[in-house]
């Protein structure tokens, strides 16, 4: 008898630090996903910012040489960024 209570209780212990460590570990991705997220979101604040300068950049140029800048190759605020482009 004390020998099925010792497995239970010892089955029952794995469960429960199994249990313990799969919330830990899930808490523990769910932070890093958030990092990243955010990371990715300043990055891409950075890149508008960028764009917003080399923009300007490029008509000051068309202003000073009198001609007209080359189309930029870089994607427009309305671009899908989660498939790429179909081009």
């Amino acid at each position: 008898m004390t020998g099925i209570l010792a497995l239970g209780c010892f089955v029952t212990g794995f469960m429960t630090a199994w249990l313990l460590r799969t919330g830990f570990v899930m808490t523990q991705i769910s932070w890093a996903q958030e990092q990243m997220e955010r990371k990715v979101r300043y990055w891409q604040g950075e890149a508008i910012h960028a764009r917003a300068v080399a923009e300007q950049a490029l008509r000051q140029l068309a202003a000073g040489t009198g001609r007209d800048p080359e189309p930029t190759d870089w994607p427009g605020p309305d671009t899908d960024w989660r498939k790429p482009d179909m081009n």
